[in-house]
């Protein structure tokens, strides 16, 4: 069987429509050697392994960042990519600290 082929669109996140959470669960969390928090989520039925926590570089703002993998160029490229309203990343960021929480108690 042949792979399929996708062709890039060049959609940039502004275009994107915002994603509806009807449900969202963390199936694990865990701290990384460097502390950066690291989940595997669910969100709509779907899981994404590998999503960090990190901090914006502009103000130290706390947001989900999606799991990547490094490009024959050298950059990092989002494997999986869903554009959240900001309540939405703090409830998930916020679940995420908590299991954390939990875990080193």
């Amino acid at each position: 069987m042949k792979a399929r082929q996708t062709t890039n669109t060049n959609t940039t996140r502004e275009e994107l429509p915002v994603t509806k959470i009807s449900s969202h669960k963390i199936l694990s969390a865990r701290a990384m050697s460097d502390g950066t928090p690291m989940a595997n989520i669910e969100i709509n039925g779907i899981r994404i392994y590998g999503c960090k926590v990190m901090a914006r570089k502009s103000d130290g703002e706390a947001f989900l960042a999606w799991p990547s993998a490094k490009g024959k160029d050298g950059k990092y490229y989002n494997v999986a990519y869903a554009k959240l309203d900001p309540e939405a990343q703090e409830m998930i960021i916020g679940d995420i600290y908590k299991i954390l929480d939990a875990n080193q108690g």
